[in-house]
């Protein structure tokens, strides 16, 4: 009897293993399982192809396929796109998928409300950009995050229709 219930666990897991695998769901994909489009995009990969996780191999074959699938247009701008990526600190990259984990884990209302603000700030006089910029770089990470706190507290009609000032502002514009 206990060999009966120590080994059904086993085999339930196995035979759910098993069942992913023929299943595809953890399956790798082959070179040959490639389009030709995506493996021409993904040549340079080719020799090490069979040693990524599956994970890795999937989100590859994905960005091929949408790559192929770009016009011209949004293909150059997604190339500066990557340079720019490139051309980024180690330490600015990491702080960067922080904040878009971070955005991530947002209701979608405080996502709309983040695009909504990032749309205000971008249309804002560049001068007036550079202060808020100077402002927040002057606050220290506690208040920032109070700030923060005190914006997704508010209600949406609440919010004031200009940007409002960060704590420790004491100049005038």
């Amino acid at each position: 009897m206990t060999l009966t219930r120590t080994v059904s666990p086993v085999l339930i897991g196995l035979c759910l293993a098993v069942s992913f695998a023929v299943n595809g769901e953890d399956a790798s994909i082959g070179w040959d399982q490639l389009s030709q489009d995506q493996q021409r995009v993904l040549r340079q990969f080719s020799t090490d192809w069979e040693s990524f996780d599956v994970g890795r191999q999937r989100r590859l074959a994905t960005g091929a396929e949408r790559w192929v699938s770009m016009d011209p247009d949004d293909r150059t701008s997604a190339e500066e796109r990557f340079q720019r990526w490139q051309q980024l600190q180690p330490e600015q990259r990491t702080r960067i998928r922080q904040q878009f984990a971070r955005y991530q884990q947002m209701t979608p209302e405080q996502q709309r409300q983040v695009r909504q603000n990032f749309q205000r700030f971008r249309n804002m006089p560049p001068e007036r950009r550079k202060k808020l910029r100077e402002r927040w770089d002057r606050m220290t990470p506690d208040q920032r995050n109070s700030f923060r706190q005190r914006q997704m507290l508010r209600e949406p009609d609440q919010r004031p229709a200009q940007p409002q000032k960060p704590p420790g502002d004491r100049g005038s514009d």
